[in-house]
């Protein structure tokens, strides 16, 4: 059973620089295994986290991903959340960052 993690960033996709600093913190704290799945979702804005186009693009995201069940983080505030987020999964499935 996997587990897919969809962040979701306030930037456009041309200016990615977001998802490179998260993906590479994480590559750099934790070791992760194909159980783990990650995926973006560029919001285009900080107000468009409700937008038609967002929800059915996380809605379309989260369908497709069939290995387990998927967990929408929304970016914007600070990036300690996520920091959270994972120390808390981590200690959660140790297992699936060994």
């Amino acid at each position: 059973m996997g587990k897919q993690i969809l962040f979701c960033m306030e930037t456009k996709r041309q200016a990615a620089t977001d998802w490179v600093y998260i993906n590479e913190t994480i590559k750099r704290f934790y070791k992760v295994t194909n159980q783990i799945h990650f995926e973006k979702e560029f919001l285009d804005g900080k107000n468009n986290y409700n937008s038609k186009g967002t929800t059915k693009s996380i809605q379309k995201k989260t369908n497709d991903f069939k290995q387990g069940e998927t967990s929408v983080i929304y970016m914007g505030l600070s990036f300690l959340f996520v920091s959270e987020y994972l120390q808390a999964f981590k200690s959660d499935t140790a297992d699936n960052f060994k």
